[in-house]
């Protein structure tokens, strides 16, 4: 069967995850976070178009969360479920049915990769299938009809049936392949290919059930993920940019900090390590964690690749995953500059004060700040001092 072909090659790790930091809005962040990966139940009888949540209303769920898991947080006591799924340019690939959305979900990130990366999904006390059926087509018409790959006949297969490779050959190095693929992803939990299936040549992943003990564990492990979280947002560009953060102390020396952060956004949970040397700190006039939200603000900016732990770093990746301030201004020269050292952490009359502004025209003024110091390639390209004799 190939077992021990594969063995070594099941687990796949993420970094080690952020210890607590709390702030005084921890309760609004936990509402908040639960907002983002817990589901209403929806009772039998219900009207679709009254009681069930349209499909732009939902949070985006990311497929794999930050503990490398897959795990949704489904309403209790919910026996059926209807979940969409969306590329990583939240585009509708597919919209499916279910009895365990766990095992849906594991089973379709193993099939289509490349078009799984967030989720959203309402659940049923139990199956009801014209009131499924009548929440999918809601969820259609509001997606202006188009009916996505994942429903199109050309692409149905792909996303209902296991991988067929025609061999068990074939496929044991299709489900190398597979592993590789979503090394990138963080996944930490055990992906197990199904026994029976890829002796017939098929590749697909064997179903697991958590007990009652993994399930709490789980829970637990969410809620205290929600605690250390707190909310931030920063300015680039004149765009206010909102996120989860945590940040925690790994290791301090005479000359800095390094900083182990977890990022949240409704597209993704990502773990990151900052470098921060003091001269940062006093050339930017900001605390340490003012910084690390500015360097996130950045990235989100930019829609940087944000895992590349898994990743050979080349000259056109930006290493999200471990990165300095040094790296920032050399990628992003005067707006990194500008982001990591202005006037960035805005509460909601700020935002007001900006939208007035730039309805006056005043914006650039307002946030006119200057650059004094050239950084980064910028700094290697410009021109040496020369003397009275051109040396």
């Amino acid at each position: 069967r190939n077992m021990s072909t594969c063995h070594a090659l099941r687990h796949v790790r993420c970094n080690a995850r952020p210890a607590a930091r709390t702030r005084a809005n921890t309760a609004g962040i936990k509402r908040r976070y639960y907002a983002v990966h817990a589901s209403a139940l929806v009772k039998q009888g219900a009207d679709v178009q009254k009681d069930v949540p349209s499909l732009s209303s939902l949070p985006a769920v990311p497929f794999v969360n930050s503990r490398g898991r897959i795990f949704p947080n489904v309403a209790e006591g919910s026996g059926a479920h209807v979940f969409a799924v969306f590329d990583q340019f939240q585009n509708l690939q597919f919209i499916g049915f279910s009895k365990d959305l766990r095992n849906s979900l594991r089973t379709l990130l193993v099939r289509v990769p490349l078009y799984t990366f967030t989720f959203k999904h309402v659940d049923l006390p139990d199956i009801d299938q014209q009131l499924m059926m009548e929440i999918r087509q809601k969820w259609l018409d509001e997606n202006n009809g188009d009916i996505p790959p994942g429903l199109a006949p050309a692409g149905a297969d792909i996303w209902s049936k296991p991988i067929d490779c025609g061999n068990e050959m074939a496929a044991t190095q299709r489900w190398r392949a597979v592993l590789e693929d979503l090394s990138g992803r963080g996944i930490e939990e055990e992906l197990t290919y199904n026994e029976e299936l890829i002796k017939d040549g098929l590749v697909d992943v064997a179903h697991t059930h958590l007990s009652d003990e993994e399930r709490s564990a789980m829970e637990d492990a969410m809620e205290q993920q929600a605690g250390r979280l707190h909310e931030a947002t920063v300015v680039v560009e004149n765009t206010p940019i909102t996120f989860q953060l945590s940040v925690q102390e790994y290791m301090r020396s005479k000359g800095g900090v390094i900083l182990k952060c977890e990022l949240v956004t409704p597209e993704a949970e990502t773990t990151h390590t900052i470098v921060l040397a003091n001269s940062d700190l006093e050339q930017y006039g900001a605390t340490e964690e003012q910084l690390v939200e500015r360097c996130f603000a950045l990235l989100l900016h930019f829609s940087v690749n944000r895992d590349t732990k898994e990743k050979q770093i080349t000259t056109g990746t930006f290493p999200a995953s471990y990165f300095t301030i040094s790296n920032l201004e050399q990628w992003y020269g005067d707006l990194a500059v500008h982001t990591l050292g202005g006037r960035h952490d805005v509460s909601f009359e700020d935002v007001k004060l900006m939208g007035e502004l730039a309805l006056r025209g005043e914006m650039a003024t307002h946030w006119d700040w200057k650059r004094v110091d050239k950084y980064g390639p910028a700094a290697e390209a410009s021109e040496p001092a020369l003397g009275a004799d051109g040396l």
